[in-house]
């Protein structure tokens, strides 16, 4: 059977992306991601900066420039100007490194198609800096074409993702320099047509949300060894805490992270 993205939007992800675990002679590949993209998937009925956003806007506070780079991608411009005037409100001059008011020293911005050219080439050039003063990112998709932070450490996904696709090339902008990240998708409605099944998989937490995924993407000529790696794996037996744990459920997702032994202790 064919994945519920079909096989147009198969192909068209692993041109983009490429695979982790190829079948033997054939092109076709799984469109999978690093191991250390730990996937939190958070269902709300409503969601809210102050409530969901707290722990983000108390790292910007805290750690200033030490605050690990994060996008937090939106669907609509209207959402992403909304969020990041009330993540300004809330933070005040609390938002600028060392407290001082100055639009070059903003940790906290913007970006979509209708901003300023300028404006949108001086984001770039600042959040690529491994020192950059910028720290968190409010966007649409407009900022993944043809951008690449090698040392992003977050993606946090805001509300109705349009697609399983999209919500895997976004998952995707983050860790690409090989070290751990978080990928948070805060689930307040689903998407319509073929990825529908998927995302309430999701909502629902039946299942571990990579594995939800990938099956999504699933061609009948492509092997099943990524897939069952996944469902075979052993829960750890390590009296430690998930958040110390590498094995490999504390690092998968939320899901197979709360099914861990270790959470219990």
């Amino acid at each position: 059977m064919r994945g519920a993205l079909g096989d147009s939007h198969s192909r068209h992800l692993r041109r983009r992306h490429g695979g982790t675990a190829a079948s033997r002679g054939s092109r076709h590949s799984w469109p999978s991601r690093p191991t250390k993209h730990f996937l939190n998937v958070i269902s709300k009925g409503c969601l809210t900066l102050e409530t969901d956003l707290l722990w983000l806007l108390n790292r910007v506070i805290t750690k200033q420039q030490s605050c690990p780079k994060s996008l937090i991608f939106a669907h609509s411009i209207s959402i992403v100007a909304d969020l990041y005037s009330r993540m300004m409100v809330f933070l005040g001059h609390r938002a600028f490194s060392e407290g001082v008011i100055d639009p070059k020293k903003c940790m906290v911005s913007m970006y979509h198609a209708h901003i300023a050219e300028p404006l949108r080439k001086h984001i770039l050039f600042e959040f690529c800096k491994p020192d950059s003063i910028i720290r968190v990112v409010v966007c649409t998709i407009a900022f993944g074409m043809g951008v690449e932070i090698a040392d992003l450490k977050q993606v946090i996904q805001w509300g109705k993702v349009a697609s399983v696709l999209t919500f895997w090339q976004e998952v995707g902008r983050c860790g690409r320099d090989g070290s751990q990240c978080t990928a948070v998708l805060y689930v307040k409605s689903t998407a319509g047509g073929r990825d529908t099944e998927v995302f309430n998989k999701l909502k629902s937490d039946v299942e571990c949300h990579r594995l939800a995924v990938l099956q999504a993407f699933k061609l009948s000529v492509m092997p099943d060894d990524v897939l069952d790696v996944l469902k075979n794996r052993q829960p750890c037996s390590k009296l430690t805490k998930c958040d110390t744990c590498v094995c490999a459920c504390c690092t998968c997702c939320s899901h197979c992270r709360r099914l861990c032994k270790c959470s219990d202790v």
